[in-house]
């Protein structure tokens, strides 16, 4: 057994609750958000009437429009 196996795997709660706090920070007020790619080059600009369930959407794959899912996968 190597050390790589004794690696804890954080559960689907612990994630949760960390994607919660984060969300809890982001206004739920109307506004403009950046999609990046991994390098921080700006790939879409768009609008929202409340920003918090606009980003909860995209994180939580419930839109299932194909531009919104290649974008986040980016």
């Amino acid at each position: 057994m190597s050390a790589d196996d004794l690696t804890p795997v954080p559960d689907d709660t612990a994630i949760d609750a960390r994607l919660e706090e984060r969300l809890s920070t982001v206004p739920p007020r109307p506004g403009v958000y950046l999609l990046k790619d991994r390098h921080g080059k700006v790939i879409y600009v768009g609008k929202a009437v409340s920003l918090r369930a606009r980003v909860r959407t995209y994180l939580r794959g419930g839109d299932e429009r194909s531009q919104v899912q290649f974008l986040v996968g980016k």
